[in-house]
Order: structure tokens, then sequence, then C-alpha cells
């Protein structure tokens, strides 16, 4: 991150103090101090809540991470610090939030090597066909501090591949884990590891835990998040995700909501679009002025546009779409609507 010309302040302020952090001498993780050093860490953000760009960054680190197998880079996410402090918990979910996110606009298959059960011994996080190592941290963190880089909440994403060599019985892998051990036990100033904490590459135990286990020594109960996402959350949309990040139309945020900006289109061509992905979609038709009063849905909503004009109000800030645009609203967003002069007609679909 060089050259830091038209970077949000807050950002150029949490990546200086995170690689104060990673270089420090006794920084537990020997790896990452040295691809800090070696400049082979790789960085991106996210300006409040809009993630929309996500799965396009993280398909162009795959690609520079391929480009020189022989790097152990990882990617480094950091998100606008909140104005007011959250809880562990806020961030916990927002992960796993991100998380399936980043899976329903994954566009490559699901490796055939991982299991697809988050319980399974051998399942890790995949997207763009590879399996990866994650690592979350949040200020919220206060006993373990090699979870906590400053006021912003990041998610480290590493492709399993760079551990190559590194296996749990090899003599390079327990030498290295035992090295990182001893100095995170002096780093956060622990006598007994977090009963989530597993080796990596360990054939027992769920690694989802690890992502972001309690800041305290309570073990995590019940399933995983990420298999408890609503019907139809968890499907892959290779072939039409709702949001195609390879798209070159311009998209826009309207507070949580996403606005994808493209030609006109016909209420045929409309339902093909969602019909497949979603299962079913409804054709809604305003009159001219016609006026939704502020509401909210309890599940995601897709609006696409197919004639005529309406303009959407989420808080303060308002937008106006026609044929061709595409509204996503995510569950709980609290919005308004109302038609133009020559009314609207658009398809709903909701997941």
């Amino acid at each position: 991150m060089h050259d830091s010309s038209g970077l949000p302040a807050w950002l150029m302020s949490e990546y200086r103090h995170f690689v104060e952090v990673v270089s420090r001498e006794d920084f537990p993780c020997h790896f990452g101090t040295v691809a800090q050093l070696h400049g082979e860490l790789r960085y991106s953000f996210v300006e409040g809540q809009d993630v929309s760009r996500v799965p396009a960054t993280l398909e162009k680190f795959l690609e520079l991470s391929k480009a020189r197998p022989q790097a152990k880079h990882n990617l480094t996410l950091f998100f606008e610090p909140e104005r007011e402090q959250k809880s562990f918990e806020y961030y916990r979910d927002r992960m796993w939030e991100i998380l399936g996110f980043l899976h329903r606009h994954d566009r490559a298959a699901w490796p055939s090597s991982i299991p697809e059960d988050p319980d399974a011994p051998a399942w890790e996080f995949c997207f763009g066909g590879e399996p990866f190592f994650l690592f979350a941290g949040s200020p919220a963190y206060k006993r373990r501090k090699s979870r906590n880089y400053g006021n912003s909440f990041i998610l480290l994403f590493q492709p399993k591949r760079v551990f190559q060599g590194l296996d749990n019985d090899s003599p390079a892998g327990i030498k290295a884990r035992r090295a990182i051990r001893g100095r995170l036990q002096v780093w956060d100033s622990i006598t007994q590891f977090h009963p989530d904490m597993h080796d990596f590459g360990q054939p027992v135990g769920s690694r989802w835990k690890q992502y972001m286990f309690s800041d305290d020594d309570t073990a995590a109960v019940g399933g995983c998040p990420f298999a408890q996402l609503p019907a139809g959350e968890r499907e892959r949309l290779a072939n039409k995700p709702l949001i195609d990040v390879a798209r070159s139309e311009p998209m826009e945020t309207l507070g949580a909501a996403t606005i994808e900006r493209d030609g006109p289109t016909t209420l045929q061509d409309a339902v093909h679009q969602l019909l497949p992905d979603v299962g079913s979609v409804k054709v809604r038709r305003d009159p001219p002025g016609f006026e939704h009063p502020t509401h909210t849905h309890d599940v995601d909503e897709i609006l696409l546009i197919i004639s005529g004009a309406i303009t959407f109000c989420v808080g303060p800030d308002s937008t106006t779409c026609g044929s061709g645009d595409r509204l996503l609203l995510p569950r709980g967003t609290q919005h308004s609507s109302a038609a133009g002069r020559d009314g609207c007609i658009y398809v709903i679909a909701t997941r």
C-alpha cells in the first residue's frame, strides 16, 4: 500500500497500526512478519456496510497469488471502524454474513476434495475453487491481543496451498506450531490455549470454530452458522449469480442496499434472470405517483425494474431507478418508494 493518494484517512491509520504490530520481532506468527517484510501481504478495504465488491476483490487476489505460487500471500480486508463500539457477537455475526455473501456469489464450483458439511473435520471455507485459512480480528477482543489489530474489524484470507510443507506430522510443521504457540502465550499473556484452537491441518475438530473464537475460554456450542443460513442461501449460483461480480455496469450503494445499473430489459428477460436462482418471482405494477411507506422485510429482496421509474429511499438517501436497474435490499433494511409519473413495473424476488 505504497500509494495512499485518494485512500480514506481511517484506512491509512489502521493499516499503519496493523503493519507496526505484524512487524514486531515478538509477533506470534513469524511467517506473517516475514511476509510483511518481503512485501507479500495484500490489502483491501470496505467502507460502510458495502461488501458488493468483496467477491471481485477475492477473485483478483487469487489471480495474483497463483501468479506467484512461491509467495506466502494473504489478503487482509479492513472494514471501516464503527462509530460506536460494538460487541463481540456483532462482529462474529458479521463475519458469517460476509462469508455467506461470498459463497452466494462464488462463480467457481466447491472443491470436490473438501466436504460441504461445515462440521466435517476436513471442512474449510472455500472460494474460487480453493480452500482458505481464515482469521478474524476485531476491537471487541480485549484479552486476546493476537486478535485485536486496532479499531477495524479485519478478515484475513490465506489460500491453504501456501502451507504446503507444514503438515502436522512434518518436522517443519511441528517446529513452526511450537514456535508460534510459544510466542502466542507470551503475546496474549495466557497459560492455556482456547478450547476451540486446533492445529492447522489436524483431522479432528471443527475448523470453523477457529475463525473467530471467543475472547474468554468459552467453547463454541451448536452447529456452524454457515450451515444454518436460510433455505437457498448456500446454493452455489455459479452460472447466474444474483450479483454478477464480472459485470461491467456501475454499482451504487443506497444505505445498506446495492444498486446495479444496466440497460433496458424486458419482462421475459427479467424473469429469466431471476427465476432460475430463487425459484419464484412476483411481478408488480405501481401506478403513477404510488407510494410505499417506510417498511422492512424479513427476507432479502431483489427488485428488477422493467419499465417506468421508481425512487427508492433508504434513510436520508434516495435514488431513482429505471428499466434494467436492479436493487438488492438486505433483510431488515428500512426503505420506502414512490413510482414516477408513468408508474413502474418491476419483478420482485426474495430469498
